[in-house]
């Protein structure tokens, strides 16, 4: 190649016109070696080496390989997504701390505790950022931008980190009265459901403890991220969220948390944008009700499998339990039978695990157990609660599956919920509309705290709005 009046003349290897940067992604581990290697390397590589010893078979790099490859390793992130149409509202320094960040938050999801429910990992984060894309946009042009350069990078960083919580092991709680000596230590990760119920609070105490962020971003985003989930209050008018189950648990409106100025990266956070930022939070979150959380089919298909394999392990270790003779140093043998029959029976599921949180509340609060009948009760108890809970979540999992697409589009200056149902599924104008119902109650919670910066006008599919009518 000889550009214009230039004297020198380029060579350009030829490429073929089906490659592209997902030929890395197949070969990542040979690209990654050394830059000279001892052999000819894959015929669809070919144009990014050159034979450098002919006697030894010896190749290397040539500089368009090099080239590519630094685009590869730096890009890699942006082509799965991680939020790139956000980022560039970012100065350069905010987006390559990001950047870095993200190397580490899309592994975070090891060891989740409850790997039974909708994928909350990477491809989670990263379908919320669409959604925020979609939302913000708009609004991010010109000179006076909804969202500045630490607003923007605090909401960015808790739709990674927001679900983190499903990796926790333990929750601290107060009893009742309150003192700080008088704290107990649930061990959740032996009860999912609790997990599950308290997934935000804990999100919270492992962003406030935890080094994923600098010390003086953690109390913004464990704060916003806590808020998260749909029952609990941002509004003062509201009043508190009180768990069923553990009324020591107690999540007082947002509002009424923020009466000392919030800081983020030494910024102080003005009250109304903190709320704004949990609201937009939430309803983005909510979006994410489609087929793509259940990976596929036939993740769904093996998922399924492997939970009702887990299932039949854990009642003949629960039987086991139940039929020796150290079950009979308890006294609650009898209700502990009853929980096991209803499992088996499927009677009310929901309520046989309600009555097991009843039961794990008074081990914990109320001191009606001897130690060893304690070890017993709480062994039996957790096996039981993993057993409703899996068997719970193959409704979710179904939920979810019938929405192949969920996308945002803004009409006049109002946001539209479109919908892309899947044909095969059959289900029923009245099924279609309580799956709008609850992507709409997402927004409806909190469409106080949007007004004047956002509105939505309703859930539609094929064009036709179907929530609410």
């Amino acid at each position: 190649y000889k550009h214009e009046n230039a004297d020198r003349i380029i060579k350009v290897p030829s490429l073929p016109l089906s490659w592209n940067f997902k030929l890395f992604d197949e070969y990542r581990s040979f690209m990654r070696q050394r830059d000279e290697i001892n052999s000819e390397p894959p015929k669809k590589l070919r144009a990014f080496f050159q034979l450098k010893q002919a006697k030894r078979n010896l190749w290397e790099k040539n500089p368009f390989g090099k080239i590519l490859e630094g685009i590869y390793t730096r890009d890699r992130l942006k082509r799965f997504g991680f939020g790139a149409r956000l980022m560039k509202y970012l100065d350069s320094s905010l987006r390559e701390e990001l950047e870095n960040n993200i190397d580490k938050w899309e592994y975070i999801w090891i060891g989740d505790q409850i790997p039974e429910t909708v994928e909350h990992s990477r491809g989670h984060s990263t379908r919320l950022l669409e959604y925020a894309s979609d939302i913000l946009e708009p609004f991010m042009e010109g000179d006076n931008p909804l969202l500045n350069n630490n607003e923007l990078y605090l909401l960015i960083c808790c739709l990674w980190l927001h679900d983190v919580g499903h990796t926790a092991f333990e929750c601290k709680l107060p009893k009742e009265n309150k003192k700080d000596s008088d704290i107990v230590i649930i061990p959740v990760s032996m009860f999912p459901s609790l997990v599950r119920n308290w997934h935000s609070i804990l999100s919270y105490d492992l962003i406030t403890f935890g080094d994923y962020l600098q010390d003086d971003e953690k109390e913004a985003v464990a704060f916003i991220s806590k808020y998260h989930r749909g029952k609990y209050p941002l509004l003062e008018c509201k009043g508190p969220f009180k768990d069923e189950q553990f009324p020591m648990v107690i999540v007082e409106p947002m509002e009424s948390l923020i009466s000392e100025p919030l800081s983020f990266r030494g910024e102080t956070l003005d009250k109304q944008k903190v709320l704004l930022l949990a609201a937009l939070l939430r309803v983005i979150d909510g979006c994410d009700l489609q087929s793509d959380r259940v990976i596929n089919e036939h993740y769904w298909k093996i998922r399924s499998e492997r939970t009702k394999a887990e299932i039949d392990n854990i009642l003949s270790n629960i039987d086991r339990h139940i039929e020796s003779e150290i079950i009979d140093l308890c006294d609650k043998k009898e209700i502990l039978k009853e929980f096991r029959k209803s499992i088996d029976t499927c009677e009310e599921i929901k309520k046989v695990e309600t009555s097991i949180l009843v039961m794990l509340k008074k081990i914990y609060f109320e001191d009606a157990f001897g130690d060893e009948e304690k070890v017993i009760m709480l062994d039996l108890l957790s096996m039981m609660d993993q057993v409703t809970f899996k068997m719970i979540q193959e409704a979710h999992f179904y939920k979810h599956s019938r929405v192949k697409l969920l996308y945002l589009t803004c009409e006049n200056g109002r946001f539209r919920y479109n919908t892309v149902f899947d044909d095969k599924s059959e289900l029923e104008n009245e099924q279609k509309k309580e799956i709008a119902k609850e992507v709409w109650g997402e927004y409806n919670a909190v469409k106080n705290v949007l007004k004047g910066y956002f509105e939505f006008e309703g859930v539609y599919s094929e064009g036709e709005k179907i929530y609410p009518i």
